[in-house]
């Protein structure tokens, strides 16, 4: 068969690893895209604390709506695990926090340690292979 007659190769994602073997890497997404950035709010008010599942990535923006201040730190209380603190939030302060990896993150208040909740990061929806997503292996 002459050379012109083979079909000329369509550019791909993939890239290969510099080895000669035909093994092809994904690109790597940017940070927050799978789950488009989504937000959540949470309201401090009656010295409670809100428990709520989130997707990776996902921003959570607490507001203390009560007259005392209040902090949302990362923990069991009274113990900061340094995952995150919000500092004294005076009312109508706010303090947001991204969370990218999946699993429960206990959090509570220090000014009142008793005040005590939990978030639970699921992967994002989409998170991993896609449909229309091809790894050849030769």
């Amino acid at each position: 068969m002459r050379p012109d007659r083979f079909p000329t190769p369509s550019p791909s994602p993939f890239t290969g690893n510099g080895s000669g073997s035909g093994v092809g890497s994904v690109p790597t997404p940017t940070p927050g895209a799978q789950s488009g950035g989504a937000s959540r709010a949470s309201n401090i008010q009656g010295f409670a604390l809100e428990s709520f599942t989130i997707s990776s990535g996902t921003t959570v923006t607490w507001t203390n709506l009560d007259s005392s201040p209040h902090t949302a730190t990362s923990g069991i209380s009274p113990n900061f695990d340094g995952a995150f603190d919000s500092s004294s939030l005076s009312q109508n302060g706010t303090f947001s926090h991204t969370f990218n990896s999946t699993g429960a993150s206990p959090y509570f208040c220090t000014i009142h340690p008793s005040m005590t909740a939990t978030i639970t990061v699921q992967e994002a929806a989409g998170a991993g292979l896609h449909a229309g997503t091809f790894i050849t292996c030769i």
